[in-house]
């Protein structure tokens, strides 16, 4: 009896396994949508899915590979002291990690470029809150003629005006910061 429920346990997972290994389709509807799939679609193409790597320190030699012959998995990790000797024997080539206080360098045209971004990200996003400050002003004062001084509206106005004055705050001490 034990055989048996055993028996059916393993047919009812091969399916499962079997799916595992199933081609995955792309398909792009008339609106620009993408859509991946294991079953396939009218219109629908085979995709070429990119070798996953769970673990990037792992040798090669314990990769698996799929029905295509392509390098899909990783699924052994090497021992820890035959990869900290295979790291000092590369010098610390770049595709390992870091050691604790060692960080990657970033020359100096990469790190400006990013400081431009981030200054012209913050300096739209003032912008930005700076004309909903003056729209919810606005707001508040037409609203101000027309409501009872203690309606939600007038509050709910009065809270909005002063959280975009917080917002422009928090970002002028971020800009400032530079």
């Amino acid at each position: 009896m034990t055989y048996s429920r055993l028996l059916i346990c393993l047919m009812c997972a091969l399916p499962a396994m079997a799916g595992a290994n199933a081609p995955i389709y792309k398909y792009v509807d008339p609106y620009g949508n993408v859509t991946y799939s294991n079953a396939p679609v009218p219109g629908a193409k085979r995709s070429a899915l990119p070798p996953v790597a769970i673990n990037p320190n792992i040798a090669s030699s314990a990769v698996l590979s799929n029905r295509d012959s392509k390098q899909v998995v990783n699924v052994r990790p090497e021992p820890a002291s035959s990869a900290s000797a295979a790291r000092a024997g590369n010098g610390g080539a770049s595709g390992s990690a870091p050691a604790a206080g060692q960080y990657p360098v970033i020359d100096g045209a990469t790190q400006r470029n990013r400081d431009a971004s981030r200054a012209r990200i913050l300096q739209d996003e003032l912008d930005n809150e700076q004309r909903a400050l003056a729209n919810a002003r606005r707001m508040l004062q037409e609203t101000e003629r027309y409501a009872k001084p203690d309606s939600a509206l007038l509050r709910g106005l009065r809270d909005s005006v002063l959280e975009r004055e917080k917002n422009i705050a928090a970002l002028q001490r971020e800009i400032g910061r530079r």
